[in-house]
């Protein structure tokens, strides 16, 4: 077991004790240390809480939650500094400028998230928009548990739908011509499997979510992708980030449509607060695109229709499922 994968979920720790896995205070002790250095303070205080709870008490434990309780030095990323935010284009890469790509993987090495304004075509974008408004009125396509945990306490605000692959392949295709070199390097593979997709729409109302992190355990060969559906102004439930080593203000990113935005598993994010009243929805397609030696720890739902998990791939500039793959593997030939 790597105990890594279970930073974030302390009570992960729990659960393996009822089971014998883990009865050493030490483990709960380096979970606690791990969460502390990511700044999840409260969840660092039940870890070393859980080592106090096994039969031989761990001092270690009970010193370092003794120091973390009468302590504000571990400050919430959302206590950070937002004035004297950086700009979009610190974190942006333009696909037409020479040079474009060993910037996009500068960034995406460097601050773990790199955004490509504008990218897609108009007419591709908003016929892509119009299938996605029609998913969010079908309620078999819902995702109730992302929804839930995408909402908090405003209900129906935040809705995640999936989407079949075959509905945004056009698109998917798109990004795969443009950034094909970037994903290559990026993701250290020139095949990536594409791991989600669904429709997450944040209606005027939502509240920003607390700052999180999809996973603790996660590599730079794992990108989770939004592509902006609709423009998206900076009060209109943008995605905020934090700068990699969590030290600088808040990012946030209002972004036109077409634009393509990937960040780190384990990168600090939010989507934040709509609170443009009457405006138009924000409507992103999200995924998640892991190169082929990439890992994502089980802990994480898979938000994307049944029948697509584990079958499409970005190979090169071309999307391609599973069948096609091995067929065009077998003839010796490039994807089509």
């Amino acid at each position: 077991m790597h105990l890594a994968a279970y930073a974030g979920q302390p009570r992960m720790l729990d659960l393996l004790e009822q089971h014998g896995a883990i009865r050493d205070c030490r483990y709960h002790v380096q979970a606690g240390d791990g969460l502390q250095v990511q700044g999840m303070t409260a969840a660092a205080r039940e870890a070393y809480a859980a080592a106090l709870r096994l039969p031989s008490a761990c001092e270690d434990a009970r010193s370092r939650l003794v120091r973390l309780e009468e302590s504000d030095a571990i400050a919430s990323p959302g206590a950070r500094r937002q004035d004297a935010a950086q700009t979009v284009a610190q974190l942006s890469a333009d696909t037409s400028s020479p040079g474009w790509v060993q910037h996009a993987v500068e960034l995406w090495q460097g601050q773990g998230v790199v955004a490509f304004p504008s990218m897609l075509n108009a007419s591709m974008v908003r016929a892509l928009r119009d299938r996605a408004r029609a998913a969010l009125l079908d309620g078999s396509r819902r995702n109730y548990a992302a929804g839930y945990r995408a909402a908090g306490d405003k209900g129906s605000l935040r809705q995640w739908v999936y989407l079949a692959v075959d509905e945004s392949h056009g698109v998917l295709q798109s990004v795969a011509q443009v950034l094909s070199p970037f994903l290559a390097d990026a993701l250290q593979s020139s095949r990536q499997l594409v791991g989600e997709l669904a429709v997450l729409r944040t209606r005027a109302g939502s509240v920003a979510q607390d700052w999180h992190v999809d996973t603790f355990f996660a590599d730079k060969r794992v990108a989770a992708v939004q592509i902006s559906l609709t423009d998206t102004e900076a009060a209109q439930g943008a995605l905020e980030v934090l700068p990699a080593d969590a030290s600088g203000p808040n990012v946030k990113l209002p972004l036109p449509e077409g634009s393509v935005t990937l960040y780190r598993l384990d990168y600090w994010h939010r989507g934040g607060g709509h609170t443009l009243s009457g405006r138009e929805d924000r409507i992103v397609l999200t995924s998640v695109l892991v190169g082929e030696h990439g890992f994502v720890p089980c802990e994480n739902d898979i938000n994307m229709l049944p029948e697509d998990r584990g079958r499409w791939w970005i190979m090169g500039e071309h999307v391609v499922a599973a069948s096609e793959e091995a067929s065009s593997t077998r003839e010796g030939a490039s994807p089509p």
